[in-house]
């Protein structure tokens, strides 16, 4: 929360709300008489009293009155990892190991999977991500010969300046922007690649599906030739979690194994 906080004083004109509730009080109702959906961002707490409403249900009830809740696409991607390594998190890294001038390698340690979902929990929130795909809102974007597990995203974006005070999503133009976003991964049976797209200030009228959505298809297409992924009806050794780890890098012809000093990095995804 101080984070969220030292960055959003840093903006001009960007406005928070902190709250905190105690029990025996509806949240939704005192979240509406604050106007809480007129805030660019909501920070909850959780009150130092026997009583108090705990953080999470009093985000819940922000959240279903409309209220902007702020995530960078890694901390998505990370949240849609969790599932996929069903209920365990896997910290995202971008280095496997350094370089040293020397022409030695030392390879960076990966934190331990914690577990933060139960399986089961998990494994209904997979079923359900499966059903998006199946039948839902990103219908017609799967990739033939894959189970695909995915869901749709699609938001209006505050405006960055009062235009109109009774609805802060109002832009200048007179119009909505969207932020539009399709997070997946695949195979659904024994998942290998995580892909999370967001865009921002999308066109009217535009949805996760047909913005975002073409967008991972295209980088599904690509991971599948370059990590030679198996197709879901083939039976594959040795299922692991989404690494956090890269893989290491295979030398191009004429190339020294070594490299020169410095970093090998890999796309996080694995």
């Amino acid at each position: 929360a101080a984070a969220v906080l030292e960055e959003g004083f840093a903006v001009e004109g960007h406005r928070i709300l902190v709250c905190g509730m105690l029990e025996g009080r509806d949240p939704e109702t005192m979240l509406r008489a604050l106007r809480a959906d007129r805030f660019d961002t909501v920070i909850t707490c959780t009150p130092t009293s026997p009583r108090a409403l705990p953080a999470d249900e009093l985000a819940l009830a922000a959240a279903s009155i409309g209220t902007f809740q702020s995530a960078t696409t890694l901390q998505l991607w990370s949240a849609y990892n969790v599932i996929a390594n069903r209920g365990n998190y896997v910290a995202p890294r971008l280095v496997s190991a350094v370089v040293t001038p020397d022409g030695g390698r030392r390879v960076v340690d990966a934190p331990a999977p914690r577990r933060v979902v139960s399986e089961s929990s998990a494994a209904r929130v997979d079923r359900a991500l499966r059903a998006v795909v199946e039948g839902g809102t990103a219908e017609g974007l799967g990739i033939p010969g894959f189970t695909l597990a995915a869901k749709t995203g699609t938001g209006r974006m505050p405006s960055p300046e009062r235009v109109d005070t009774s609805d802060n999503y109002v832009w200048a133009d007179g119009t909505y922007h969207y932020v539009t976003t399709f997070a997946a991964y695949f195979p659904a049976d024994r998942p290998q690649v995580s892909i999370t797209v967001l865009l921002f200030d999308t066109p009217p009228g535009s949805t996760g599906a047909t913005t975002a959505g073409p967008v991972f298809s295209e980088l599904a297409r690509l991971s599948i030739r370059e990590l030679a992924v198996v197709p879901s009806q083939v039976a594959a050794p040795n299922s692991e979690l989404i690494r956090s780890q890269p893989a290491r890098a295979t030398p191009a012809d004429g190339e020294d194994a070594a490299g020169s000093p410095g970093t090998e990095t890999d796309d996080p995804t694995g």
